[in-house]
Order: C-alpha cells, then sequence, then structure tokens
C-alpha cells in the first residue's frame, strides 16, 4: 500500500514536471531537451525524432532544433533528410553558429575528422607508448567514410561543404585544417599543405605545425631536414609545447641521432610527463648503452608504465 501510494505521488510529480515543461516556451523546450535526452540512449532515435518533429513545429525558427532532428534522422538511417535539417539549421543559425553546425555536418559526411600521422616515426609493436600524433578533434575518431555516405553523396558534393566553410569562413584556422584533413583522406598531399599553412598564418597552434610536418611526409616530396625546420619553428613559437620535443625526437631517432633525441625527449618530459616520452627516450639510450646504465633504462620503461594510464 505504501509503495503504491509512493508510486502514484511519482506519478503526479512526473506529471506535474511534463506539463510545467510543456508551458515553457509553448512546449519547445519540454520537446527539445527530451529528445537531446534520447539521442544519448541506445536505440532510442526514432522517440527522439518524434520530439524534435514537434520540436521544430513549435519553433522553426530554431536552429539547434533542426540540427537535432537532422542528427536524429541520420541515427535512424535517414542521412540524405538528416543532411538537410543541417542546411537548414546553418540558414537559420548566427553567424557564430554557422561554423560549429558546418563542423557537424562535415563529421557526418565524413564519419570523423583526424590528423595523420608519421608512421615510419613509430616504434613497431609499441602501440601503447609511441606518440603517432593523433588528435581527436571534437571527440571523433578517425574513420573512413561510411558505405551510406558514398551511396548517397560524391565525393564532389563531400568537398563542396568544405569549400562552403572556407568560404564563408575565411579568417576560421579550423575551416582550413577541416578541408586540409579531408584532401589528406584523399590524398591531395598539395592542397592539405596549402590549407594547414593557411591556417599556421591564422594561428600558431602546435596541433597545426604537427598536422603539417605529418603530412609533409606522407606526400613523400619531402626530405627529413625540411620537416624539422616545420617543428623547429612551432617550438620557436610555441616553446612548452612538449608533443612538438616529442616528435622532433622521434624524428632525430629516426636519423640516427640518439643523443639529440634524448635532449629532446628530456625536454618534453620536463614540461609534461608522459608514457610516450619515457618509452621512446629509453628506446633511444639502449643505442647508447655504453653511456646509460640498464638501471637508468629500465627506469624510463618503468616510468613509461607509470604514466601510460594518466
Amino acid at each position: 500500500m505504501i509503495r503504491r501510494s509512493i508510486l502514484l505521488i511519482l506519478l503526479f510529480t512526473l506529471s506535474l514536471v511534463h506539463s510545467l515543461f510543456a508551458q515553457t516556451d509553448n512546449g519547445f523546450t519540454y520537446y527539445y531537451q527530451w529528445g537531446t535526452r534520447l539521442m544519448l540512449v541506445r536505440d532510442s532515435a526514432k522517440q527522439a525524432l518524434k520530439m524534435f518533429d514537434t520540436a521544430v513545429l513549435l519553433n522553426p525558427k530554431s536552429a539547434d532544433a533542426y540540427v537535432g532532428r537532422g542528427s536524429a534522422k541520420i541515427n535512424y538511417s535517414m542521412l540524405v533528410e538528416g543532411i538537410k535539417d543541417y542546411d537548414t539549421a546553418i540558414l537559420k543559425a548566427d553567424y557564430k553558429d554557422k561554423l560549429r553546425y558546418f563542423e557537424l555536418k562535415e563529421e557526418k559526411l565524413t564519419e570523423g575528422k583526424f590528423i595523420p600521422t608519421m608512421t615510419r616515426l613509430s616504434l613497431k609493436g609499441n602501440s601503447d607508448f609511441v606518440g603517432y600524433g593523433e588528435w581527436k578533434l571534437s571527440g571523433y575518431n578517425a574513420l573512413n567514410p561510411s558505405v551510406g555516405v558514398k551511396k548517397y553523396f560524391s565525393r564532389e558534393q563531400i568537398k563542396q561543404v568544405f569549400d562552403s566553410a572556407v568560404k564563408l569562413f575565411p579568417d576560421s584556422p579550423s575551416a582550413y585544417i577541416d578541408r586540409a584533413n579531408y584532401y589528406h583522406k584523399n590524398k591531395d598531399f598539395a592542397n592539405a599543405i596549402s590549407d594547414i599553412k593557411k591556417a599556421i598564418s591564422l594561428s600558431s597552434n602546435p596541433k597545426n605545425y604537427i598536422l603539417l610536418a605529418c603530412t609533409m611526409y606522407n606526400s613523400g616530396d619531402y626530405s627529413d631536414k625540411k620537416i624539422e625546420r616545420v617543428l623547429n619553428q612551432c617550438l620557436r613559437k610555441n616553446p612548452k609545447d612538449w608533443n612538438s620535443y616529442n616528435y622532433r625526437a622521434m624524428l632525430y631517432s629516426f636519423r640516427n641521432l640518439p643523443q639529440k633525441a634524448i635532449k629532446d625527449y628530456d625536454k618534453a618530459i620536463e614540461i609534461y610527463p608522459n608514457a610516450a616520452s619515457y618509452y621512446n627516450r629509453a628506446e633511444a639510450k639502449k643505442g647508447l648503452s655504453l653511456k646509460y646504465s640498464e638501471q637508468d633504462i629500465q627506469s624510463d620503461y618503468d616510468n613509461a608504465t607509470l604514466y601510460k594510464d594518466r
């Protein structure tokens, strides 16, 4: 009896909350928020879509409502219809939000954004510790375009999205970086390098220098010394960027310059102790076993394990 009473009270409270939310902004806030929550629940895209349909009906001027509905449609295997809702959101959004919506559209059309890697500089078999140079942008993983995307959109149509973003936001580094990643994925390294250099001219973000170094390497048209100059330029502008020290050290190791590599690993660890630098420094020290003791080398391996999960 008591449990039944408690249940009735809870149901009454929920109905009251439902009523209060439904009255807010003519009900828009309620439906939009519930659509957003349902998007976080597995296999709830159909229910979320119903919520966003109502939200759009109640407030057809809301760009966020169209974005939410677009995402729900895509999750419900309605790719083309979802992209159309993104386009509507871009048209309705304020200028400051347009780039955010463009990036979301780009992400859906390419199944993620990525920064490529200098795979030659990685130590085989030690993927837990080696810094590969990947940066997950906006929380998305690096994946190839899905079959669904390829089925409904041509490569040229997808490229036009990136071109539109650059045209609309000519002073935004991220617009150029996104298009550079698209070019790189399609092995158009010359245009990728051009876009990265444009982004660097707008902002000296260390990630962009590393992206340039990786793309130059993957293009096959640049020597290691040219790649080193890019990393040197980054460190002159960003002397506290530990990852650039780590990458330059990897480059020195590949060029069989272990002492210079160790010096850069020392600097990287001084700025930010991390598993990759400790592990790679141990590997470099192994090449100078007469100078470094087994205990010293093992200490770096131990620290790599210690910092692995941090």
